[in-house]
């Protein structure tokens, strides 16, 4: 059977309600768009293994939008966001229908997906497009990732070296980032992830 106009809709409103994130009829009417075009352009290029609207609006609206639950992360209505390696938007572009007074650049070095982009912004959100056209390659000296505050202060978070491994702990990192942007314990010690390690390394 196919699957109605408004399945998607509900499944996403429903998702979301679990998080406390409701969205407007106006929000709802960017993610059609948003839905319409990936849809239309996932033909001829590959943009998402997700073919089915709920599966859509699930696996990649519900999702970009799940960091929401953490309400201090979203007390700033004109926060500040760069997505690097967009993709198809995500999380970048539903975070910035969701909450439309934020400033998103979206980055992305694929010039096709660029295209997309273009074409489903202007629609969708108003949201900055980066195009890069070199793959960027992050990697520490000890290969082992940064997750600390930047030196200047706590207002900055620096996440780096994730070229390689880093796909492999992308929940995990997540979490971490969330309790240090929360000021909160971490799950464990984050010592060997402190940009400290390299002081050795520095010119006197």
């Amino acid at each position: 059977m196919a699957e109605s106009a408004s399945d998607w809709a509900i499944a996403l409103k429903k998702a979301l309600a679990r998080w406390e994130v409701t969205l407007s009829p106006d929000q709802l009417e960017y993610f059609q768009v948003y839905l319409t075009e990936l849809s239309h352009w996932n033909e001829k290029i590959n943009l998402t293994a997700l073919k089915e609207p709920r599966h859509i609006a699930l696996g990649h609206f519900a999702d970009s939008l799940a960091p929401m639950i953490i309400d201090k992360v979203f007390e700033n209505k004109h926060a500040m966001a760069i997505d690097i390696g967009t993709g198809a938007g995500f999380p970048g572009l539903p975070l910035k229908v969701a909450n439309p007074l934020w400033k998103v650049t979206l980055v992305e070095s694929i010039g096709k997906k660029c295209d997309f982009l273009r074409a489903v912004i202007p629609g969708a959100a108003e949201a900055r497009l980066e195009s890069v056209d070199r793959c960027m390659y992050d990697v520490t000296a000890d290969e082992d990732f940064i997750l600390d505050y930047h030196p200047g202060g706590r207002g900055v978070l620096i996440a780096s070296g994730f070229s390689g491994h880093g796909f492999k702990f992308g929940v995990l990192v997540g979490r971490l980032l969330s309790t240090l942007a929360l000021d909160t314990e971490p799950e464990f010690p984050l010592e060997r992830f402190r940009l400290t390690r390299f002081a050795h390394d520095a010119t006197p």
